[in-house]
């Protein structure tokens, strides 16, 4: 008898992809950044809301090297959408005032999109609706 592995382990790999890793933290200061899609069900939202956060956050920045353990992204499988920034992760980005002089910008503006206009295709883009710090 023989068994392959390879078909079981690429879906568990997918599935592990699709809800990235939440990791308790001792601190819950930190800001929301809420997100409507343009789609009734956007693909792979928990894959393009991660990598276009993370890319929108080093292009307002001019930085880079930004970590996904830097957000709490367990609310991006499912609507309603929202990234949890945490206050006493991001170097040089440490108090909620200093999040939100970056993430209050972004209001009004597309996740995938640079453009006033949302980007189309079949993972949509999300517009980012609020900014709420604690």
């Amino acid at each position: 008898m023989r068994f392959t592995l390879a078909a079981p382990l690429a879906a568990l790999a997918l599935s592990a992809s699709a809800a990235p890793a939440v990791v308790a933290r001792s601190s819950t200061s930190g800001c929301t950044v809420s997100l409507a899609s343009t789609m009734t069900t956007p693909a792979s939202p928990a894959e393009n809301i991660l990598m276009k956060t993370m890319i929108k956050w080093n292009n307002s920045t001019s930085g880079s090297g930004f970590s996904s353990s830097y957000c709490d992204w367990s609310n991006t499988t499912r609507a309603p959408f929202s990234v949890f920034f945490y206050a006493d992760t991001i170097p040089d980005y440490e108090t909620t005032d200093e999040l939100a002089a970056v993430l209050d910008t972004w209001v009004g503006t597309w996740l995938v999109s640079s453009n006033s206009t949302p980007a189309s295709g079949r993972p949509g883009d999300y517009n980012v609706t609020a900014v709420t710090c604690v």
